[in-house]
């Protein structure tokens, strides 16, 4: 009995072998060597790369972590957070991006990375451009900061409520503008600049002329004033004068008091009078306009995508164009409207929301270190 045990035992044996080394000898002579060894498949950025061009020197450095955060700066260069970094709290690459976890990108973090260091942020020169202290999105994220201190510094004479409601266009109809008439996207994110040729052109060209002429619109007044004396001396054709030597052309004294006339008077119907450039632009005196600098961007250290939100009415996140009769209002969404439809991932109660993640807004690495 004895005997058949240990035969048993023995046959225990070579099955357990035999069942263990037949998958691991057909592995090992179907996948490529460094396949057999992978937790699991690259990103897909990083699905063309070798192993040695990330593990540089896996099996000899016990600094090995170090040399392939190293080997990332081959590719991705300048990767600067912020410039008053504490280098000792800065995490490094792997900390927050890992690979071989059969996910496609691996630029999304969690916000518990973010929080190490935003709960209770600190800088070599103690100098803050951030909230310092931010758990989490819906706990304790400050509104956004243009809201609380700033106001649309554009200098432009613009009353939303206005147009909201109706205007006239160049023929005297009333019409009703819709916000995309005049709001529209680039790559569909973030919203082009307003532009008089495409979007104020259509019912404003009266204020852009004198006397029939359409002036340079976006010139100084030295350069339109310019170009309306060309436009006048060419009314009338200069008389030939003989000075001894030959013919000069020039105009009689009277023709060119006339032009200075008509361009004095083009100069106080333009610059000087309230339903000439003034009726939208600030000037300093009659000589300068003053450059509109509209943003073309207002939260810079945040990112947003219009074509996401594409399904939602502008008035939800702009509620305030209905009834703005200033320029220096800022007619932008805080936190509080956000958060009606974005709230922590890890919620799992209804109604559910759209996630509220860090990296959802905030980009990491700006190669300005801005």
């Amino acid at each position: 009995m004895a005997d058949f045990n240990k035969k048993l035992l023995w046959w225990k044996v070579v099955v357990a072998v035999v069942v263990l080394a037949v998958p691991l000898i057909w592995i090992l002579a179907t996948r490529k060597a460094e396949d057999t060894f992978s937790p699991g498949p690259l990103s897909i950025p990083h699905a063309r790369l070798a192993c040695a061009d990330c593990h540089v020197s896996p099996f000899t450095d016990p600094n090995h972590n170090r040399a392939m955060e190293a080997a990332c700066a081959n590719c991705h260069p300048g990767m600067v957070h912020q410039k008053n970094e504490i280098a000792s709290l800065t995490p490094g690459c792997l900390s927050c991006h890992k690979e071989h976890r059969s996910v496609p990108r691996i630029n999304t973090t969690k916000d518990a990375q973010c929080v190490v260091c935003h709960a209770n942020l600190r800088t070599t020169d103690g100098q803050m451009a951030f909230e310092p202290h931010i758990t989490t999105w819906t706990l304790d994220h400050p509104d956004f900061k243009i809201l609380k201190h700033g106001k649309d510094q554009t200098k432009i004479k613009f009353n939303h409520a206005i147009h909201v409601k109706g205007v006239f266009d160049a023929n005297r109809k009333t019409v009703i503008p819709n916000c995309k008439d005049c709001h529209t996207t680039d790559d569909g994110k973030y919203m082009k600049a307003v532009s008089f040729d495409k979007h104020c052109k259509s019912c404003h060209d009266g204020n852009t002329g004198f006397d029939g002429v359409k002036v340079p619109h976006g010139k100084q007044p030295d350069f339109v004033l310019t170009f309306l004396r060309m436009h006048y001396e060419g009314k009338k054709e200069p008389k030939k004068e003989e000075d001894g030597r030959g013919f000069l052309f020039s105009k009689p004294p009277a023709e060119e008091q006339w032009v200075e006339e008509r361009v004095s008077r083009a100069k106080n119907a333009l610059f000087v009078s309230s339903a000439g450039c003034k009726y939208c632009h600030e000037m300093e005196g009659d000589k300068k306009i003053v450059p509109p600098a509209m943003p073309e961007r207002w939260y810079h250290h945040s990112k947003f995508n219009h074509f996401i939100h594409r399904f939602s009415d502008c008035a939800e996140c702009h509620a305030q164009a209905n009834t703005s009769e200033k320029t220096s209002d800022l007619i932008l969404p805080g936190i509080n409207n956000c958060k009606k439809c974005h709230g922590q991932s890890e919620e799992k109660t209804w109604p559910f929301k759209a996630s509220g993640d860090c990296h959802l807004c905030h980009k990491y690495h700006t190669s300005k270190g801005r």
